[in-house]
């Protein structure tokens, strides 16, 4: 007897630390990601400094000059001109709006959307008043009139989140699914993309894993993009279960990106997601 407990303690104990290596080798592999999008900031950063400072050299260069073209330095300059408004547009602009979260970057709990509009009433499916950023509002309402006007029922379930409300949510999920379970399709707080006023849960009914067989679902798969919004997750994604109901706005230049080369938000690095950012709630 004292041999078969012994064997089933052995057998145990391994498991457990077989879990948590696993549990480590995981945390291992999201630093190692959140590492490569900073290096990705990074050079960014690095090459936009550079170009900046090609230019001031031929500027430099063209006004030593002792004859030269007027209308040329005036498009320089105005050029310039363009360049540092841009470059302050980007520093006032919401650097979180466009990055990744799901496990690879954290929002604190003290961030909140800038300025938060209310969803229309006609298209919130419960008698709950829901929020969604400002800037995203006339987007959303202008897709969703655009489906109802083709006869579909499309009805916004979720929407903007705060870090605390994301908490909740997921200790709820995990007493009655287990965390194993939870983790699969709720995001812990601060990696939710919920939390940045973006992010909509849209279906037909409160029943959200009854959405993808709808004409709904097969019409924001088709033209989402038009509008700015993309998938998050789709099918055999690394971060949560398939959701079809889960679309986030990055803004139409980006979405119609992603559309043509056929990829998801989470499929391309920082870097190239932060060249969009300046032009996200373009037309």
């Amino acid at each position: 007897m004292r041999i078969i407990i012994s064997i089933i303690l052995v057998l145990v104990l391994g498991g457990l630390g077989f879990t948590k290596v696993n549990s480590l080798q995981e945390e291992i592999n999201q630093k190692d990601v959140l590492l490569l999008d900073y290096e990705d900031r990074l050079v960014a950063q690095i090459e936009q400094v550079e170009a900046h400072k090609e230019f001031i050299r031929v500027l430099r260069e063209q006004s030593d000059a002792s004859a030269y073209d007027f209308s040329y330095m005036k498009n320089l300059i105005e050029g310039a001109t363009q360049t540092v408004e841009d470059i302050k547009k980007l520093e006032e602009a919401d650097k979180e709006l466009l990055a990744k979260y799901s496990k690879i970057f954290f929002l604190n709990e003290h961030y909140t959307p800038g300025s938060l509009a209310y969803i229309p009433d006609d298209f919130v499916l419960s008698d709950k008043k829901l929020e969604i950023h400002k800037e995203v509002q006339p987007f959303l309402v202008d897709m969703l009139n655009k489906m109802k006007a083709t006869g579909l029922k499309p009805f916004v379930v979720s929407s903007f989140r705060s870090f605390n409300y994301q908490e909740d949510l997921k200790d709820r999920n995990v007493v009655t699914f287990g965390e194993g379970t939870a983790n699969q399709f709720v995001a812990d707080q601060g990696y939710s993309e919920h939390q940045l006023g973006t992010t909509v849960d849209i279906g037909t009914s409160a029943d959200l894993l009854k959405f993808e067989p709808t004409d709904e679902y097969n019409w924001l798969v088709s033209n989402a993009y038009k509008h700015g919004f993309v998938l998050s997750y789709p099918k055999n994604n690394d971060y949560y279960e398939f959701e079809p109901w889960h679309w986030r706005f990055v803004g139409v230049a980006l979405a119609t990106e992603l559309k043509n080369q056929g990829k998801y938000f989470y499929d391309l690095p920082q870097r190239e997601i932060e060249a969009f950012r300046l032009e996200m709630f373009g037309r």
